[in-house]
């Protein structure tokens, strides 16, 4: 893992994944990881989900919903996660996601731009 050292008061080591998380997304932390190393929990890692197919994260548990969302072809685009962060019981019926949904498009778009920067084994991308 990349680090970034800061010197305030002393050394400090900050994970740069954590240091430039937008605030809105450590909504997502409890059920979700992401970065190198991420590993699935209550809910699946989302190392590169932006341009992935619905319920493709390895290893992870799907609901019977999210299964028939990839099979009908859903795929995690800018445009179907934000509908998703919005109301995801709404863009896929029947989801085990507990998540009420955001309303602040500034946000959902903070913590999609944030999902975008990782690529598939938690490597940062480069825009």
């Amino acid at each position: 893992m990349r680090f970034l050292l800061v010197l305030a008061l002393g050394l400090v080591v900050v994970p740069v994944a954590a240091q430039d998380m937008p605030p809105a997304f450590k909504r997502c932390l409890p059920c979700h990881a992401i970065g190198e190393g991420a590993t699935n929990k209550l809910g699946p890692e989302l190392n590169g989900v932006v341009g992935r197919p619905a319920a493709d994260a390895y290893g992870y548990s799907y609901s019977a919903a999210m299964l028939a969302a990839q099979v009908d072809g859903l795929e995690w685009t800018r445009q179907t996660l934000t509908q998703f962060l919005k109301r995801p019981k709404h863009l896929v019926v029947g989801t085990s996601m507990s998540f009420a949904g955001m309303t602040d498009r500034a946000e959902i778009d903070a913590i999609i731009d944030y999902l975008a920067s990782f690529d598939s084994g938690g490597g940062r991308v480069v825009p």
